[in-house]
């Protein structure tokens, strides 16, 4: 039996969800975007309920879940893809860092970049200082478990971009903020491959591929 959606927010909070979420916040827009989608899946969700038994938890509330869980849960949300045929990764930083802006819509810079030694040239590395944008690319490439050697005294005032940015990664802050891809990069690499079965693509030709891909 299909139960029915329910607010029993005072049971487990003294505030409501209402008074927690300001009137200008995404979710909100997410939310009423969510709720139209549902409306109009309610006659499918009708019909695989029988009329008798004990009502269950509502199909609309798990949904809902879900998407909560993915937005602001485990920060993976993917903004901007793109597949290419150029093996070096480094001529797609910053093509990659306009199709988030577009994306987000929001017309500011992205708190943080975190690349990998894979994005890093100068151009980039120069290219995200005249943005201002507080990127974090490592400069080089190095073993599992390998830590550098952390930053100490006046950064030497004939530093180029790159040794900036070698600087700025070896300090604690930029130690602790590179450390991050672990938790919001990595994984999603995993479950495109693992859980999603994406490990290669079946299609031939970039546009195709693309296709798959998106």
């Amino acid at each position: 039996m299909r139960g029915h959606r329910e607010r029993s927010g005072s049971l487990f909070s003294y505030v409501s969800i209402e008074e927690r979420i300001p009137a200008s916040h995404p979710l909100r827009r997410i939310r009423k975007l969510a709720d139209q989608a549902l409306d109009r899946l309610n006659p499918t969700f009708c019909e695989l309920y029988a009329s008798e038994g004990r009502p269950s938890v509502p199909t609309e509330q798990l949904l809902l879940a879900s998407l909560l869980q993915a937005f602001y849960g485990i920060r993976q949300v993917i903004v901007a893809i793109g597949v290419s045929n150029q093996a070096s990764d480094a001529v797609h930083l910053l093509p990659m860092l306009e199709r988030t802006l577009a994306n987000t819509n929001t017309g500011q810079m992205p708190d943080a970049l975190i690349a990998d030694a894979g994005y890093c040239s100068t151009a980039n590395l120069e290219a995200c200082e005249d943005r201002g944008l507080n990127a974090y690319i490592s400069t080089s490439r190095q073993q599992h478990g390998q830590r550098s050697r952390p930053s100490r005294g006046r950064p030497p005032a004939d530093l180029d971009a790159r040794g900036r940015m070698d600087r700025k990664l070896r300090s604690k802050a930029g130690q602790t903020v590179y450390a991050l891809r672990k938790t919001i990069v990595e994984p999603v690499f995993g479950r495109i491959k693992g859980a999603r079965g994406l490990d290669r693509f079946r299609l031939r030709g970039l546009e195709k591929v693309n296709g798959e891909w998106a």
